[in-house]
């Protein structure tokens, strides 16, 4: 018996599990979460253009969004 050749699995996206979190919070990640995606988004020549390294646009990220980084 054979063994039939499978695609591999897609990639999954990582997702905030805020199941029993205020709508407040889920708001608020959410809309944090689509400002670092836009972020990223951006390649060096950009960041370049507007004066910013990608650690400080990881930085001024945080900072807007009040997000302690884990040390």
């Amino acid at each position: 018996m054979m063994k039939t050749l499978t695609a591999p699995a897609a990639p999954r996206r990582r997702r905030l599990r805020l199941r029993f979190a205020p709508l407040t919070a889920l708001i608020r990640w959410n809309e944090a979460y689509r400002c670092q995606r836009q972020l990223e988004s951006l390649d060096d020549r950009m960041l370049r253009d507007i004066g910013l390294s990608k650690a400080e646009r990881d930085i001024s990220f945080l900072r807007r969004h009040n997000i302690r980084p884990h040390l």
